[in-house]
């Protein structure tokens, strides 16, 4: 793990850590839909998604491993959660 939280503004406790790590090693494992690279490039996306009040800039501007269409439900999961719909049918 090393010390991530090293620079943390509050203790960490290690209980918290070990179960992120593990978190993260399940992650990195390929899933139905992502393959683990996929899956831990969507996590570390999601974590340095910019918090931001006006719409994302155009996905095609992000050069990164994921597609436009990841990036952009990143965005939105991360900036307009409240405003998502279930579309489809309904349960």
């Amino acid at each position: 793990m090393g010390n991530r939280y090293a620079e943390a503004e509050l203790p960490v406790a290690a209980g918290t850590a070990t179960a992120h790590d593990a978190a993260l090693g399940a992650f990195a494992q390929p899933g139905a839909w992502w393959s683990g690279v996929d899956r831990v490039a969507i996590v570390e996306a999601t974590r340095s998604a910019p918090v931001r009040e006006a719409p994302a800039p155009a996905a095609e501007d992000d050069p990164g491993v994921l597609p436009p269409a990841a990036i952009e439900a990143i965005d939105g999961i991360r900036n307009r959660s409240g405003q998502i719909e279930r579309i489809g049918s309904r349960t």
